[in-house]
């Protein structure tokens, strides 16, 4: 239902990036039909990046999900994409 990432291809090395900055509840709110319609890229609190590599820290733990499995709580994170190292059909 989201196009939180609209220009992504699986298969072209990279990891497409997007963050939000700092926004009030409202503003979230505000922002949700253009992440259906996947035009958000154009707000100013969202930033887009294409990176093949990225280390992530936090202050205290957070929770993440791999692939959709739930991970243990963490403060560092370090994502390195190997292309080619999964064949896809």
């Amino acid at each position: 239902m989201f196009q939180i990432a609209p220009g992504a291809k699986i298969d072209d090395g990279y990891l497409d990036l997007v963050y939000v900055g700092p926004v009030s509840r409202s503003r979230i709110l505000a922002l949700l039909p253009r992440l259906v319609k996947g035009s958000h890229f154009s707000a100013p609190e969202v930033t887009h990046a294409r990176v093949t590599s990225i280390r992530l820290s936090a202050a205290g733990p957070v929770p993440s999900h791999l692939d959709g499995e739930i991970q243990p709580l963490g403060t560092k994170f370090h994502i390195d994409i190997l292309p080619r190292a999964l064949a896809i059909l």
